[in-house]
């Protein structure tokens, strides 16, 4: 996808694995940009709406992120 994006473009992505916690899907898009010589700038982070709440003693209830970001080059 982000070979296809032209600059100033907006990349919005999101996983719902419980699996594949914020920091790491982050890490994964980014590699993604450097693997495609992109550079990205975060623009908006997303989590779950309020009526699917998350429990900080039950990590699996946190499973909702996204991101969206801008092609800067």
């Amino acid at each position: 996808m982000l070979k296809l994006l032209k600059p100033n473009g907006v990349l919005a992505t999101f996983c719902c694995s419980h699996h594949v916690d914020a920091r790491l899907f982050e890490d994964v898009i980014l590699s993604a940009a450097y693997d495609t010589r992109k550079v990205l700038r975060r623009a908006t982070a997303y989590s779950q709406s309020p009526d699917h709440p998350i429990l900080p003693s039950i990590p699996e209830t946190e499973y909702l992120k996204g991101y969206s970001y801008e092609l800067v080059n």
